[in-house]
């Protein structure tokens, strides 16, 4: 039995980590310790907001042919820069930091906005973009509207509470028990008023006029039962992505890579092929 709020062992083992500094601050890079270490096919995973790096533990099959690098961005990003630029500009100085030649972005929710604004300011230094249930526009969320966020002023042991029926919510009642032991776990590290920055962040965006100019192979993924962003919003979105696959995963919610790893996994690993 694991002990409340522990990060449960599967999603520890067999994981190297290694602490740097991004943008001034604290952050953590995970690795598979059994994986490649050939930079020049490197594949760095951006978790969405309340999640972790480590929830990519799933894509561990993959790390025997691409050096899987997820990163764990801080908790709480400076009050005076807006959090969704600062992990797109902390991804690229991870990016020279590690001397990755051209790697894949594979971006969820949040991560996958901040993987998209990245491709669309650097695509000479990006290879190729996964998008897993990104978040690129405030008309991709029903939610989205400014009176939302203020649901997150909850007070922390109310949100502390919160944490599984989030976790419910964002992975689909079929998760995993470990799994879903982890975003709960991880979840609970960030404060409501980093979670409200956050959305308000999302609530600002709209990518959608800039999706055309997207110059790199691009495959979106996407749970047909996302309650966040729906999924016949975010097939139309992804048309306007020059050449883009659009991959349906049916049943799977916002975090297809956590509930339906196989399917997910088996979708990455022939697009990365193909490249």
């Amino acid at each position: 039995m694991h002990r409340p709020g522990y990060s449960p062992r599967s999603f520890r083992d067999g994981v190297d980590k290694h602490a740097l500094e991004l943008r001034g601050i604290r952050a953590t890079a995970l690795q598979f310790a059994a994986g490649t270490r050939d930079t020049h096919h490197a594949l760095v995973c951006l978790a969405g907001m309340g999640a972790n790096g480590r929830s990519f533990i799933s894509l561990r099959p993959l790390a025997r042919e691409w050096l899987v690098l997820p990163l764990n961005t801080p908790a709480d990003t400076p009050p005076e820069v807006d959090p969704l630029k600062y992990l797109v500009d902390a991804v690229e100085e991870f990016i020279e930091h590690e001397h990755l030649e051209k790697p894949v972005l594979l971006g969820s929710s949040f991560g996958g906005a901040a993987a998209a604004m990245l491709a669309l300011r650097r695509p000479q230094k990006i290879r190729a973009l996964i998008l897993a249930n990104p978040a690129l526009s405030h008309r991709l969320i029903p939610i989205a509207f400014p009176g939302f966020i203020d649901l997150l002023e909850a007070p922390e042991p109310l949100a502390w509470l919160m944490a599984p029926l989030a976790a419910e919510v964002m992975g689909g009642f079929k998760l995993a028990r470990d799994a879903r032991q982890e975003l709960v776990h991880e979840s609970r590290k960030f404060r409501p008023a980093e979670l409200k920055r956050r959305l308000a962040a999302l609530i600002r965006l709209d990518l959608l006029p800039e999706l055309h100019r997207l110059a790199v192979p691009t495959l979106w993924i996407h749970g047909t039962r996302d309650w966040l962003v729906r999924c016949k919003r975010a097939k139309a979105a992804a048309a306007r992505i020059p050449g883009a696959r659009f991959t349906a995963i049916r049943g799977a919610g916002h975090l297809p890579y956590l509930s339906h790893p196989a399917q997910f996994n088996a979708e990455v690993e022939q697009f990365l092929e193909g490249l």
